[in-house]
């Protein structure tokens, strides 16, 4: 089972407050479809923050790389990779 909302990220906004009365504190009244699309969004929009960029920028070689993955690599192993780069952003 996975660890609720608040061991990620602190609650105390009316947004989260709101997405944890809707779906519960694990998401769990999301579908996995609903997720990605949450990941995707979500991750656009840090993309797209200006902080993001302060001391490197994104290369060739990523984005070559990263569009070969839909083709090559199955849900599984993408989720796996998203799994694994979340973790290096957070420091964990």
């Amino acid at each position: 089972m996975t660890k609720p909302i608040g061991y990620y990220v602190s609650t105390n906004s009316p947004l989260l407050e709101e997405m944890e009365e809707l779906w519960g504190t694990r998401f769990e009244a999301l579908n996995n479809c609903q997720r990605l699309w949450m990941i995707n969004m979500l991750s656009d929009l840090a993309v797209n923050d200006p902080s993001i960029y302060a001391d490197h920028e994104l290369d060739d070689e990523v984005a070559d790389l990263t569009q070969r993955a839909d083709e090559e690599l199955n849900i599984d192993q993408k989720i796996g990779l998203i799994q694994v780069l979340i973790s290096q952003v957070r420091g964990t």
